[in-house]
This record gives structure tokens, sequence and C-alpha cells, in this order.
């Protein structure tokens, strides 16, 4: 499979170019050509700023728009890729094979499984194009080729997540491959599974259902939750407590990571704040997904407002904390006296809900408060279960 020099010279000159604008005008090319070529278009575009590496490899090919929009993003597969080490590895699901290009940077033999026969030809083409010629490319189920396989370092494995409708999957023994059917042939033929599954996914179900799990990563990106990532180690004996690794990515390669236990979160006593003392703490995305309400408050040594707010003050400020960190100007009473107060100090400000009776275009509307600004306010509920509005200043490193 390669781009004829007509389709690939009409890309480079309409690269940024409108989509549907060129499929509606006259053009040089035509048909199914011009669809193909349409169609690499727009797959160097959704990828510009999700995968930099590939949007600068000339000829590299993209498939239909739904395996570009499963895909990893280049932070996510860098991280990915410093989790498991050794000498061979396969991906039984290949895709548009990032996670496999990354993985593949530590191992010396490396296999990608594609069940789509086109994706793999887009796929097998563009691994050698970026010069990763030790990837063997397969085109095959995965549940075939396991069938065969001789002991590998590491198995890496994405399931389908939507349904033949394209519904989104959030139960794990409902994508495809079933993982929790596959265990017993893992366990055979590999030292260690790398189980990518969806954010959405219910964790303590997840564990409950896979054995030998020595890790979960919850990985975050510029504070949105990305992945759940499931590491399985057979070399180990086997654990009901692993370690849950709560990971924030930010820009210029900026790592927040926080780790715990599920055991451990329950045996906690977390206090709770009689007051709100100088500083505000918001926890990252993936601290919250991960449920570390408790562990968090004792480890940084901060009181939690409400069991049910997840926000948290200390007169200290905390710049390894991991979330957002603000400074508290005022703290006022969810009243007709306080909002009038409230546009004294701002017209403008960045609104969050956390345990509040209100949605935040609702509460922005009987605030009358434009959106943005410096200011952050907090719409929360205190201990003793009184509403308040926490006016703030966002801190930074």
């Amino acid at each position: 499979m390669f781009l004829k020099e007509e389709i690939f010279n009409f890309v480079q000159k309409h690269k940024d170019d409108d989509i549907h604008k060129l499929l509606l005008s006259k053009q040089e090319l035509s048909g199914e050509e011009l669809k193909f070529a349409v169609q690499q278009i727009e797959g160097r575009q959704r990828v510009k700023n999700k995968l930099p590496e590939w949007y600068n490899t000339p000829r590299i090919l993209y498939p239909v728009h739904l395996s570009l929009e499963q895909c990893s993003s280049a932070e996510t597969a860098k991280y990915k890729a410093s989790l498991v080490q050794g000498d061979s590895l396969i991906d039984l699901t290949g895709g548009f094979g990032v996670d496999t290009s990354y993985l593949a940077q530590k191992f010396d033999s490396v296999v990608y499984v594609e069940r789509n026969p086109d994706l793999y030809q887009i796929v097998s083409h563009n691994f050698k194009q970026m010069g990763l010629n030790h990837i063997q490319t397969i085109n095959s189920e995965a549940e075939s080729v396991l069938k065969d396989l001789e002991l590998v370092d590491t198995v890496f494995i994405d399931p389908a997540r939507r349904d033949n409708t394209g519904g989104k999957l959030v139960s794990i023994g409902d994508c495809v491959p079933n993982v929790i059917e596959l265990q017993s042939i893992f366990q055979a033929k590999a030292k260690q599974v790398l189980i990518k599954l969806s954010p959405m996914l219910d964790l303590t179900q997840a564990l409950r259902e896979l054995d030998y799990v020595s890790h979960v990563y919850i990985v975050a990106l510029s504070n949105e939750c990305k992945e759940l990532l499931v590491l399985v180690d057979y070399t180990k004996e086997e654990t009901k407590n692993p370690q849950i690794c709560c990971v924030n990515l930010g820009k210029n390669d900026q790592l927040e990571e926080f780790s715990f236990s599920l055991n451990d979160e329950e045996r906690i006593d977390v206090g709770y704040a009689t007051e709100v003392k100088k500083y505000l703490f918001e926890p990252n995305a993936a601290v919250l997904k991960g449920g570390a309400y408790k562990s968090i408050a004792k480890r940084f040594n901060v009181d939690k407002l409400h069991p049910n707010s997840h926000l948290y003050t200390s007169d200290r400020y905390l710049s390894d904390f991991p979330g957002r960190k603000f400074e508290i100007n005022e703290v006022l009473n969810f009243n007709k006296t306080s909002l009038k107060k409230l546009k004294t100090i701002t017209k403008k400000a960045n609104l969050t809900i956390r345990n509040f009776p209100s949605s935040v275009d609702s509460l922005r509307k009987k605030l009358k408060i434009a959106e943005g600004g410096e200011k952050y306010i907090f719409a929360t509920t205190l201990m003793n279960e009184e509403k308040v509005l926490l006016v703030c200043s966002k801190l930074t490193n």
C-alpha cells in the first residue's frame, strides 16, 4: 500500500483546507481517489496535536475516523511504554499502532496483531515509514494468534469498547476480546499482561474479575481521564490489594503521581474541617477517579470539607499536592446578602460545583456573573451542611 504521487501532492497542497469544501468543489482528483485523499487530509488534521510524530512523517497513511478517535495520544502511549520492558512483546489488538510503536522501543522482538485487513495494511506501511522494521505484523484474530504463541515477556491488549451499533461498552466482560475468558491462556503464554480499559469502567468490578493484578494505572491527560491500565504479573505472588497509581500528564512532560491501595483507603479515618482555612485543594481527575478521597487527606495532612465534596483545606500551602491549588479570598454563605457582596467582588469568574444543589448554568444565571477571568468560585457544602461559595485565586508552583 502506498500513496500515488498525484494523491500525495494533493494532500500536501490541501493539508489545511476544509475537507467538506474539498468534497463539494471541483478538484484535480475525483471519485474514489478524491475520497481517499480527503480521508488522508482529515486524518492529518486530527493527529496534528495528538500525534505530532505521525503528522510530521509525510507519507503516513490514515484510516477512517473511528480508528483515530480510539487510538492513544503520544503522551499516554509514552507513559504506557514506561511501565513494561523485556525481550518480547505482542500487541493483540494493534489498531492504528500508536501504542505498539512506543512499546516497541522497550523490546527486541515485537508482534503487532490486527483483525481488520485494511487497518493492518495501513499500519504495516506506516511502521516502515517510521523505521520500525523490527515489528512483525499479522492480520488475524487475537484468539487465533494466542493459540500458537510461544512464551513472551509481555502481552498488550486493548479490547474494543464499542458494540456492533457503535455504542460504548464499559463492562470488561462485554469488550472484545473478552480478557476475562482469556486469563488462563494469558498465564500460560506470558509473564505479564498490560490491559488498556475505558476510564468509565468500574475499577472495583475489574479487580474482582481479574487475577494476578499487581498495579492499576489511572491516566489523565491535562486533568482529563483517558485510560485505565491494568498490569497483570504472573511472576509475582497474587495479591487482592494492588497498588492504584493515579497519574496526571501535563504540559512539558510535567507529571503528577499519587499511589494508594483500596484496602488502606477503607481503613483510614479522615478529619473534616470545622472551618475553611487559608488554602483550598482540588485533587486531579485521576485521583478522583481512583477514589483516593481519604488517602490523599492523610498523606498531605489536609482537612476534607465534607464526605461528598472532595475538596480539602489547610493553612499550609502544599506545592506538591496532585491537583489544583487555590488561595481562598472569601467564604460567602449562600444567601441574598452574600450574593449582593459577590457582585462587588467580581463580575467574572470560573465556576465549579462540588456537592451543591444546582448546575453550573443555573447558578451562573442566579449569580449573574460571566465565565472566565482570574477568580474561581467553588459552590460546595461544608461538614455542617451549610452551603457556601468559596471565592479563590488560583496558585501555580
